[in-house]
């Protein structure tokens, strides 16, 4: 709950949206599969295994891959994540004091520590799973 609260927060507020990529190699297969024809989602469709499949494949195709062209990719890479990273600081910088900011950083907080937290006896996973998410 905590999670999705500290979403929506961010999103009201224009927060730059988390950069999901974490390698090169993973910059490969989504644009790898840009180029893939899918058929459309519904009843009777093999479209999650067909995903699945091509998922597969580029992954195998990045380990054959050229140098030269993997130097390509990681080079887009650190450009992408720096400059989704300057995107964050600006916004950091534009309201660095402001309540908005406290508040994201307060919840943050709130559920770092709840993650941390060691169980209690009698106390069940879900229950602080539940306060997190």
């Amino acid at each position: 709950m905590l999670k999705v609260q500290l979403r929506n927060l961010k999103g009201s507020v224009k927060f730059p949206a988390e950069y999901k990529l974490k390698t090169a190699k993973e910059l490969y297969v989504v644009e790898m599969m840009k180029s893939h024809r899918l058929p459309p989602p519904g009843l009777g469709s093999r479209r999650s295994e067909l995903i699945q499949e091509i998922y597969r494949s580029l992954n195998n195709d990045w380990n054959n891959l050229p140098s030269e062209k993997k130097s390509i990719y990681r080079d887009e890479f650190k450009a992408r994540r720096e400059h989704h990273l300057k995107k964050v600081d600006d916004w950091i910088f534009k309201h660095r004091h402001t309540k908005i900011y406290s508040d994201i950083l307060e919840m943050e907080k709130r559920i770092k520590s709840l993650e941390k937290k060691e169980l209690k006896p009698g106390e069940e996973i879900h229950e602080v799973k539940d306060k997190i998410d």
